[in-house]
């Protein structure tokens, strides 16, 4: 009787650390998912962010082709003025 009694309690025993066992590995789980969702969370505040910075230098590229847009159109009447000059000048 006393051999059943500790077989019992030691599958009792058995079964409670088995339990443990998996709630360590339920909070194991827990916390790799969470540090998952944490470094996917900071991944995509990392390219919104990048996503800004390209938007920034895609409107400073767009600002200096238009202002090389206008210095070529002056260059142009410039070029066109001293044309008249010399033409004028010429006789």
């Amino acid at each position: 009787m006393r051999l059943v009694a500790a077989l019992l309690a030691f599958g009792l025993v058995a079964a409670a650390c088995g339990d443990d066992g998996d709630d360590v590995t339920d909070a194991d789980t827990a916390a790799d998912t969470a540090a998952a969702e944490a470094a996917a969370a900071a991944a995509e505040a990392e390219a919104a962010a990048a996503e800004a910075e390209a938007a920034a230098a895609q409107a400073e590229a767009d600002a200096a082709a238009a202002r090389a847009e206008e210095a070529a159109a002056a260059a142009a009447e410039a070029q066109a003025a001293l044309d008249e000059a010399m033409a004028a000048a010429e006789g």
